[in-house]
């Protein structure tokens, strides 16, 4: 009921004696005031003010307004009365201004996939979304990336947290990749602006590496970095090793066109690998065809001198070097070695053409087994120290008086009872210091006899050098072709052939009879190859390998010698007499 509409009585009633009355009372000590907390007294107030407005003409009846929509309908508590007293209502009408809808906001989360059916828009700040209609016509409106709008009514669901997209959707072609997602309707009679959304659809062109293929390793957990155009619809990626079982992996959005995906290969070995990764609602995965790698090799240095043709490349894991390209020639792996924690692999240069002179800068290209390349940049090191054997003499030793001694003629084979003295000369501008040593080693590289000054070397000048080698003196098993090279600080010269170091068998009677052939008698005859009655050793007796006897039986010989061929010196044919 409109207030210029209030029957006379009732104006009365609302602003006379009765409620000035009330107003009064209401502040008094005895009515309650300072007896409650504020709060209380006001509640008791109002109700007393109310039931001041009793009169026997007209009756005070609460209504609440309820808004319905466009719409607004009273709720009581009791009948009207339309008979004295008759009721009296008073409404609270709407207020005569501009509406003020609450702001919505985005709620968390990333992009969202409309692919997948019922996606949820998260939004925060507006309760009454969902308890009240005032939020009517709610609709998402997507531009595809040319520009062409599409608009998709949304309910709110309190149980989702947010407004929920219809479950199948009609997408036009053009609809495809990452979009953007404003959300929109009507509050009272004025349009309601949402938050934005970056909304995805999948793209029919799957998913690409994200820059350079990568160096995938076997022994650890490797990140993979892809593109394509809705990483929100991915909806599973695997990883497939050869024959092996199917793994699924973990993934991570990276913007809005990437993820990273984590690879576990930890256990797995080096080969070809794929990875698919499939959209919700496509049917058929994006393959990546991908290759695993055992742990490259780490190089550390590549030394060659001006002038040499073959080098020294040091680092780790350098078993899987197929080859090096420096100064237009192809280097081949000529010997793998480990000092220490460092492995070392001998190159040599293959085919014909120039070398760098000392001091040029050069880029080697390591190529390795698997088909990766490394580069590696080095300065070309001063021509290595060059040495050559200027003289050597053999001066055999003792024999015990119960043996009888092998023959040994020129300075080719040492017997391992001997000494060995030899010297040696450096060439062009190439000096010798009192730190320098020798190295004498056989076939085996480990077994190496170092001769320095004090220890068997003594130093005649600058570029000349003379050394002794005593077999019998030194722990390393030397036996068969001896090499040398100098050493010179942390470089070393070439290796040099030097002698054939032999091992000689004991023996202690030669007896021979017609008829009956030759007796030889004595211990460590397994050292013996062959031994006849000719030079040429045809129809020899061959010593087999291991053999432990005391006797070798040949037939005689018609210029009163033996021959005898040791394993150590294939080469070279010694005399044994027999008288």
């Amino acid at each position: 009921m409109p207030l210029g509409a209030v029957h006379p009585n009732m104006a009365e009633t609302l602003t006379g004696a009765p409620t000035d009355l009330a107003l009064q009372l209401s502040a008094t000590r005895e009515a309650g005031y300072g007896f409650y907390s504020p709060y209380i007294a006001v509640v008791r107030d109002v109700a007393r003010i109310f039931g001041a407005f009793s009169n026997p003409d007209f009756g005070y009846l609460p209504t609440l307004t309820v808004r319905r929509a466009d719409e607004l309908a009273l709720l009581l508590n009791s009948a009207p009365s339309f008979t004295k007293p008759k009721s009296v209502m008073v409404i609270a009408m709407p207020a005569i201004e501009a509406d003020s809808p609450p702001r919505l906001r985005k709620g968390e989360g990333g992009a969202i996939c409309l692919a997948r059916g019922g996606a949820v828009l998260p939004v925060e700040g507006a309760p009454l979304i969902y308890s009240t209609a005032y939020a009517r016509d709610m609709a998402l409106t997507v531009k595809s990336p040319s520009g062409e709008p599409l608009d998709l009514p949304v309910v709110a669901r309190a149980d989702r947290g947010g407004y929920v997209v219809p479950d199948s959707v009609a997408w036009p072609a053009s609809f495809q990749g990452a979009m953007q997602g404003h959300l929109h309707g009507s509050w009272g009679f004025d349009r309601f602006e949402g938050p934005d959304f970056e909304v995805q659809i999948p793209d029919g062109q799957g998913w690409q590496l994200a820059g350079d293929p990568p160096t995938l390793v076997v022994g650890r957990e490797n990140q993979l970095l892809l593109k394509g155009g809705a990483p929100a619809c991915i909806e599973s990626v695997t990883l497939r090793q050869k024959d092996g079982a199917a793994r699924s992996l973990s993934w991570k959005e990276q913007g809005r066109e990437g993820v990273a995906v984590t690879l576990p290969l930890s256990d797995d070995k080096p080969g070809p690998i794929s990875i698919e990764i499939k959209y919700q609602g496509v049917a058929d995965p994006s393959v990546l065809s991908l290759r695993s790698f055992a742990e490259a090799s780490r190089l550390d240095g590549l030394l060659l001198h001006a002038g040499d043709r073959t080098a020294m490349l040091s680092g780790l894991r350098l078993d899987q070097v197929d080859r090096v390209e420096l100064a237009g020639l192809t280097w081949r792996p000529d010997g793998l070695s480990r000092d220490g924690n460092i492995d070392r692999l001998q190159l040599a240069a293959e085919g014909e053409g120039g070398l760098p002179t000392a001091g040029t800068q050069a880029t080697a290209r390591v190529r390795l087994r698997d088909g990766r390349s490394m580069k590696l940049d080095l300065a070309i090191a001063p021509p290595r120290l060059q040495v050559n054997l200027l003289s050597k003499t053999v001066m055999p030793g003792a024999v015990p008086a119960n043996e009888r001694a092998l023959a040994i003629e020129g300075d080719g084979l040492l017997p391992d009872n001997g000494t060995l003295v030899f010297s040696v000369q450096v060439a062009g501008n190439g000096r010798l210091s009192a730190g320098d040593s020798i190295e004498v080693a056989a076939g085996d590289p480990d077994a190496v006899v170092t001769l320095a000054v004090g220890k068997g070397l003594r130093m005649e000048s600058p570029q000349v050098a003379v050394a002794t080698l005593d077999p019998k003196a030194s722990s390393s098993p030397l036996f068969g072709p001896l090499r040398f090279r100098v050493r010179q600080g942390g470089e070393a010269s070439d290796w040099r052939p030097l002698v054939t170091l032999a091992r000689l068998p004991h023996v202690d009677a030669v007896t021979c009879g017609a008829g009956e052939g030759c007796s030889v008698r004595g211990h460590d005859l397994f050292l013996i190859e062959a031994i006849g009655s000719t030079s040429s050793l045809d129809q020899a007796t061959k010593v087999a390998h291991g053999y432990t006897g005391s006797t070798l039986t040949t037939a005689v010989p018609k210029d009163g010698v033996l021959y005898v061929q040791l394993r150590d010196a294939p080469d070279h044919i010694l005399r044994l007499p027999i008288g």
